[in-house]
């Protein structure tokens, strides 16, 4: 059983989230994204997008940050390993994570919902990323 671990978790296991009572590195999904920043798990829309994906989706995995990108697949973050597959573009990452793990957050929606749904999440990725890219320290 699928479960959030507490406190005393966190502080054995580091940054894993939502993992069973005794993971190990194969049944653990490894997502790298962009450091936290201003409290938020991840500094970028899309790594943010695949973090809340797999806590709702309540699948166990680790969380790695990553600063320099040029190793990624496509040079982008984020992207996930999973049992060895390295998939990159957030897209294409919940698209595997339907696939093999049979989760449908959406599943109770109708056709148009979904379009509501993804228009939103558009829309609310370029909002981060455009917000994070004017942040002071960075360039543009």
């Amino acid at each position: 059983m699928t479960g959030f671990i507490g406190k005393a978790g966190r502080a054995k296991w580091g940054a894993v989230h939502a993992v069973r009572a005794t993971p190990s590195e194969a049944d653990v999904i490894v997502l790298y994204s962009y450091p936290p920043l201003f409290g938020a798990a991840v500094n970028n829309g899309y790594g943010l997008k695949i973090f809340a994906y797999l806590r709702l989706a309540r699948l166990p995995f680790a969380h790695r940050h990553v600063v320099d990108a040029s190793t990624a697949p496509r040079g982008q973050l984020p992207y996930i390993v999973d049992a060895g597959e390295v998939i990159g573009d957030s897209d294409t990452i919940i698209a595997h994570l339907e696939s093999r793990h049979g989760v449908a957050l959406d599943a109770g929606l109708t056709g148009a919902q979904r379009d509501t749904a993804l228009l939103v999440l558009v829309q609310h990725c370029r909002a981060i990323h455009a917000a994070m890219a004017h942040l002071p320290g960075r360039a543009p």
